[in-house]
């Protein structure tokens, strides 16, 4: 089966065929943790465009691609507007992000972003900045223009008053495109101000659940829960912003809004259940839609608030026991929102209004417990997220999941009588693994998890000592070019070939691709573009311009790969097509 991958706004978005699957974020904002020795430094100015005034207290966002996606914000610009961040060797972005500070922000080299800059917006952009051991890259200025702004008033529909503490969240669409702009809360006086806009069109919504009212798109429409972003710029008033002005009179009346309260118990001992998560869903049409969630307080309460009048299906979202669909209809793994809102009873709630009694009585089941540790130290890994597979047919499907603690033990509940298996995600820096089973190339699949051992669990028993050490992981590295000009070429897939699984990573605005979270052993790689003669790694052409699996496999120049280290200058320089492919 074949993936395509891509490095998205820190995270490597993975899509298959059937379904997709998110990995862990890759994102970091702090301060390189080189040695001084091996960094180079870049050092500018930040200054207001209008007047060439210094902007003071400022920082820098650097973002490279290389060996991981990752950003570090430099420390603060001086009295003189000056800033210097040391930065180890490589390619980098770089870009501000001043929130209301009265200024359109920017990547470098001066390309204005729609409120926001993003990592995507800047590593697909920006010009590379490009820095060498020990060396100094200086002039990296930006010079930022006065922006517009996006202000209101948010009251209450029912008697005028204001609103404290609404979000209000304002988006832009460039092409077909929707980016976040900017965002504020009201004050005691229910005033909200979003500045840091360019010259441009922008969408406005509320976030107004926490206050007790409900969520709008300006100009009012009425949100079922938590507004849709993308139904926001399709079907919102525009607002049109200009440059160094202010547009008033961006004004939200919200309704108050209804509630479901309940309480959550252990069905064993009637004890409350703190923690569990606890969902709203209603049916617009055919669609099922997210209204609203809460987490049950040390009492077991939960209370979600925000919702127009409606009928809503209810259930819960947890590890802690067997989640249930209200009213007692207990689901094996994962509560679905479409059979909730079929099979579930309805609750129905009036404007403002409440309704109470909504209470759950959860099975606590089996668990699943452990220990993640490094392979090589035997030190416990926190934070580490160990998900909880059943099987069905030929698929592996989530049925619980735990978090390491400090000590690197994770417990895995809600799980009902049966057999089942577990996996570590892959890591920046550690590669996933299979209970008793495989590594995990990239991230773990159907086939990888099944090939693990089973694990018998008991309703009310912890099944204990699932233990995972885990191996670093390695990655690969490299450039695609035009082989007639040398000029990077941006958005080429590189697609990776192991014994078990493909995937397509793709090269950045330099023309460069990183293949992070590989488990030691050997690799095979090749491109898939159009506009070029494909090739399999090292300079093997395709036939009829198509890289199968087969040609990759018996062809393509194997790659060793290392755990803990990166194997780079695996490159590739593709010949333009002289006529239509075969």
């Amino acid at each position: 089966m074949l993936n395509y991958c891509s490095f998205v706004a820190s995270r490597v978005r993975c899509i298959r065929r059937y379904r997709p699957v998110i990995l862990g974020a890759l994102f970091a904002l702090a301060l390189p943790g080189f040695a001084a020795a091996q960094n180079g430094t870049v050092t500018g100015t930040v200054t207001n465009a209008a007047t060439a005034a210094p902007l003071v207290g400022r920082s820098v966002t650097f973002c490279t691609t290389t060996p991981t996606n990752q950003c570090f914000g430099s420390p603060s610009t001086d009295a003189s507007g000056n800033y210097s961040i040391s930065l180890a060797p490589g390619t980098w972005y770089a870009y501000t992000n001043f929130n209301s500070l009265g200024f359109i922000n920017e990547i470098y080299d001066n390309i204005p972003c729609p409120g926001v800059c993003s990592f995507t917006l800047a590593t697909t952009t920006g010009t590379p900045i490009v820095v060498t051991s020990g060396g100094t890259v200086s002039g990296r200025n930006f010079a930022l223009a006065p922006a517009g702004s996006i202000a209101g008033v948010v009251t209450s529909a029912n008697d005028g008053g204001a609103i404290e503490n609404v979000g209000v969240w304002v988006y832009t669409r460039i092409g077909s495109q929707t980016f976040f702009a900017g965002r504020a809360s009201t004050n005691a006086a229910g005033v909200f101000a979003v500045s840091g806009l360019a010259t441009g069109t922008y969408f406005a919504l509320t976030s107004a659940a926490d206050a007790g009212f409900t969520s709008e798109i300006f100009d009012n429409i009425l949100c079922p829960g938590s507004c849709n972003i993308f139904t926001a710029v399709n079907s919102g008033a525009p607002i049109a912003v200009t440059a160094g002005a202010t547009t008033n009179s961006i004004n939200f009346a919200l309704d108050p809004g209804a509630r479901i309260t309940g309480t959550v118990l252990n069905q064993v001992t009637s004890a409350p259940m703190q923690g569990v998560n606890v969902q709203a869903y209603t049916r617009i049409g055919l669609t099922v839609t997210f209204a609203g969630s809460a987490s049950t307080n040390a009492s077991g309460v939960y209370s979600i608030g925000g919702l127009p009048a409606g009928t809503y299906a209810v259930l819960t979202r947890t590890n802690l026991a067997i989640n249930e669909i209200y009213n007692n209809l207990p689901c094996p793994g994962s509560c679905s929102s479409n059979d909730a809102v079929v099979t579930g009873e309805q609750v129905a709630v009036t404007r403002g209004g409440t309704a109470s009694g909504k209470d759950f009585q959860l099975d606590p089941g089996g668990s699943v417990s452990g220990t993640v540790t490094d392979a090589l130290s035997a030190a416990p890994l926190a934070n580490v997220f160990v998900q909880i597979y059943r099987q069905v047919g030929t698929s592996a499907i989530s049925a619980s999941f735990g978090s390491t603690n400090a000590s690197g033990v994770y417990t895995a509940g809600g799980l009902p009588t049966g057999s089942y298996f577990a996996a570590v995600s892959s890591l920046p820096a550690y590669a996933g693994e299979v209970f008793g089973g495989p590594h995990c190339v990239v991230f773990c699949q159907s086939s990888d998890i099944l090939a693990g051992t089973p694990i018998a669990v008991t309703a009310g028993a912890t099944t204990a000592g699932r233990n995972f050490a885990l191996d670093a992981s390695g990655g690969i590295t490299g450039t695609v070019t035009n082989a007639a000009t040398s000029a990077p070429l941006a958005n080429v897939t590189v697609l990776i070939v192991s014994s078990t699984t493909t995937f397509g990573f793709n090269t950045n605005a330099a023309g460069v691709f990183t293949i992070p979270s590989l488990p030691t052993g050997t690799y095979r790689l090749a491109t898939s573009v159009g506009q070029h003669a494909n090739e399999a790694y090292n300079n093997v052409a395709c036939p009829a311009g198509f890289c199968s699996n087969a040609f990759i496999t018996t062809s393509g120049t194997p790659i060793g790969v290392t755990g803990g280290a990166t194997t780079s200058g695996i490159n590739f320089a593709l010949d333009p097509l002289l006529a239509a492919p075969g």
